[in-house]
């Protein structure tokens, strides 16, 4: 199952075993993950933000992007007149 992330930085965390070390904080969610990713159950290829379909809940962009995000999701206006 590919989970697509847009954060290199996240990617290097989870594929590289001996880093968590400095990574104390993070909960049980991020070794279950690293688990599943060194199994090969999940697979994190990297994704341009542009075309992070979950970014358009938190981050702006030009219309046209906007709209075709819209269409990916099935998002439509109920409002447009017919």
């Amino acid at each position: 199952m590919p989970l697509y992330y847009d954060n290199q930085v996240v990617i290097f965390i989870i594929k590289n075993p001996t880093f968590h070390k400095r990574m104390k904080h993070i909960e049980i969610d991020y070794y279950y993950i690293q688990d599943k990713i060194m199994s090969g159950v999940i697979s994190t290829p990297h994704i341009v933000s542009s075309h992070q379909l979950a970014n358009i809940f938190i981050k702006s962009f030009v219309k046209i992007s906007y709209e075709v995000m819209c269409t990916k999701l099935g998002m439509f206006n109920l409002y447009v007149v017919t």
